[in-house]
């Protein structure tokens, strides 16, 4: 029986005692050291799966391939059915490679929708605290955006999950040749 007043759990040199962590709590440390700022594990790795870490360049094509075939529904069945500007905008920033950011009027061509509903998602996730704004470094007229450490956490637990789930990683993931050419514009 765990805790109670016969357990004989082991002692550190001070003479407390020691508490053994089981899979799940260090489980659930992995998942919040991803949020803590300056960690290591939150710029280069995601969290860690029984199949060993997941780059973040892996989880990047992840979000292509998820964006790819948000973008390839829209062929079949129109955006006004699927629309989650948010979500697309997330997963565009999140696709680009490390230290780029994108500019505001790029991402609303991205994701398809007018500049008014673009301007208001883009100013809840800043309030979200999902994405921050950043001044060009040549042209102050423009407004670049870039994920929060909050956000690409988030993302990195999303998308392993997701790459676990659907074999997304995987080299035969259902669309090969597909899935290249259709991320390719990302």
């Amino acid at each position: 029986m765990t805790g109670s007043l016969h357990d004989k759990s082991p002692t550190n040199a001070g003479g407390a005692q020691v508490q053994k962590l089981t899979g799940r709590d260090l489980h659930d440390a992995r998942r919040l050291s991803l949020f803590a700022p300056n960690d290591p594990a939150s710029t280069e790795l995601s969290e860690r799966s029984d199949q060993g870490p997941v780059s973040r360049a892996a989880l990047r094509h992840t979000a292509r391939v998820v964006l790819a075939n948000r973008r390839q529904r829209d062929e079949f069945f129109g955006t006004a059915m699927f629309g989650e500007p948010a979500w697309d905008m997330l997963l565009s920033l999140y696709s680009l490679e490390p230290g780029q950011q994108q500019s505001a009027n790029c991402l609303l061509n991205l994701v398809g929708v007018s500049e008014t509903t673009a301007l208001r998602w883009i100013d809840y996730l800043e309030q979200q605290q999902l994405i921050q704004r950043v001044v060009h470094p040549t042209d102050v007229r423009a407004v670049l955006l870039a994920l929060t450490d909050k956000a690409r956490g988030a993302l990195d637990l999303y998308l392993e999950a997701t790459r676990r789930r659907d074999g997304t990683g995987s080299k035969h993931n259902g669309g090969g040749d597909t899935v290249a050419a259709a991320t390719s514009r990302f």
